[in-house]
């Protein structure tokens, strides 16, 4: 007879597998086939446009691709899934570039010595302007932190035998370590970062010993949870790094000065009320961000964009009518570090979008919810002057561009009904003559 307790101990599942699960439990649970439609959905877009609103929610979240290879919506079969692994989030390369390893070896001379041995680069992790590049040398390793401006270079540790621990820290937002090498799925957990993605953290990237977060949690933590996913008998671990354990966070060198921003400006003063906010991964090379478009949401919500090259930085201040409001930034670089990009800007290399949900209203259960977005964006073509967001129900909503970015409020998802052809949105970008230099396709 079966005996029910010869089963092998309960462990968790991954954390990509438990949310993936979720998902899938959810979307067979609404009655709709459009996750942002109708009254019945409103409930759960509340819960969506909170995530949605702080993008680092699509990092492992299953989502059906709706679009073909040329960025067109597809009305094709949507059940494939995906869901971004750290690997694809941070944009993980074997080595480095020749350029980004003579950085670090030029601010870390020890790095280039053949005794006792000659140290590598063995990968690579990049995320919203920091990158973190893994140097090995046997059974140690160390990690050279880069911003297009500056270069720190972590003390050498050693991979364990058991465990785990944190060996550097930044104040970028960086966390990085060491792991026993039959670990393979660490999250790092800071109790400062106000909107995690999972109730464990942030999953890392992990590899051969070595754990990498760029730029994902508050700029020099006061404290972390690092919790080892199980393997073989061992089950899940969770270690606490408390203020002292920390490592202290190494002086970076100033290699490649970047031209400080104006910030006499009003929107100068915004953005570095902006930079200054805590609760979040920081802007890397703060005071080089330049000011951008800016737009009065409505009585109680702004926003105020600054771009660092192809970095964008869009900043929600939310506060009482009439007053500065509180600030709340999250940085897009166009890539996956966010999550997966299904609802933004499709099909064009010139241009990609970041939304956010606000305006949002007290429900009858208590919770808040919002279906209204706004859509802001960089462009990467200087002959850009303007956008139009055109959708099949309403008229066009235009923007003109301000330092390589835009800002189009006021766009109602479920203006259209249950018809998901209704979604689909095209963004035009415009030269100064008015004439169309390119689409891209946007589910909304």
């Amino acid at each position: 007879m079966f005996d029910l307790d010869d089963l092998p101990p309960s462990r968790p599942l991954p954390v990509a597998v438990r949310v993936t699960a979720r998902r899938r439990l959810h979307d067979a649970l609404t009655p709709s086939p459009r996750r942002r439609r109708g009254s019945t959905v409103l409930a759960v877009v509340a819960a969506a446009a909170v995530v949605l609103m702080i993008p680092v929610a699509g990092a492992v979240v299953d989502v059906p691709s709706r679009h073909g290879s040329d960025g067109k919506p597809s009305d094709g079969d949507s059940s494939g899934t995906h869901f971004v692994t750290p690997y694809e989030r941070y944009g993980v390369q074997d080595g480095a570039t020749t350029d980004t390893a003579d950085r670090c070896r030029r601010a870390e001379p020890s790095l280039s010595r053949p005794e006792p041995a000659s140290w590598r680069p063995a990968l690579t992790a990049s995320s919203r302007g920091d990158t973190v590049v893994v140097f090995r040398s046997g059974a140690t390793v160390r990690f050279c932190e880069l911003t297009p401006q500056t270069v720190a270079v972590s003390t050498p540790a050693s991979i364990p035998a058991a465990g785990g621990s944190v060996t550097y820290v930044s104040a970028h937002g960086t966390v990085a370590g060491v792991v026993d090498r039959a670990v393979e799925d660490v999250s790092v957990a800071d109790p400062a970062l106000l909107n995690p993605t999972t109730t464990d953290g942030e999953e890392a990237v992990v590899s051969d010993g070595v754990f990498v977060l760029p730029n994902t949690v508050t700029a020099s933590p006061a404290s972390l949870h690092l919790r080892l996913g199980a393997g073989g008998t061992r089950p899940a671990t969770t270690i606490e790094v408390t203020a002292a354990e920390l490592p202290a966070a190494v002086t970076s060198v100033t290699d490649r000065r970047q031209p400080a921003a104006d910030r006499s400006t009003v929107a100068g003063h915004t953005i570095d009320r902006c930079a200054e906010q805590g609760g979040n991964p920081p802007l890397v090379d703060a005071p080089a961000w330049e000011p951008a478009a800016s737009a009065r949401l409505n009585d109680n919500e702004s926003i105020q964009l600054a771009r660092y090259g192809g970095l964008l930085a869009v900043c929600v201040l939310r506060g009482a009518a009439g007053a500065a409001g509180s600030p709340e930034v999250t940085v897009d670089d166009g890539l996956l570090s966010n999550g997966l990009r299904d609802d933004e800007a499709q099909g064009n290399p010139s241009v990609y979008t970041h939304t956010v949900f606000y305006g949002f209203a007290n429900q009858a259960d208590g919770s808040t919810a919002s279906d209204t977005v706004a859509v802001t964006g960089l462009v990467l073509d200087g002959r850009v002057a303007s956008v139009s967001l055109s959708r099949p129900r309403r008229t066009a909503v235009v923007a003109g561009v301000v330092n390589g970015t835009f800002i189009l409020p006021a766009i109602g998802l479920n203006e259209g009904g249950t018809d998901p052809a209704y979604d689909r949105s095209v963004l035009t970008l415009r030269n100064s003559a008015g004439g169309s230099i390119g689409t891209a396709y946007l589910n909304l």
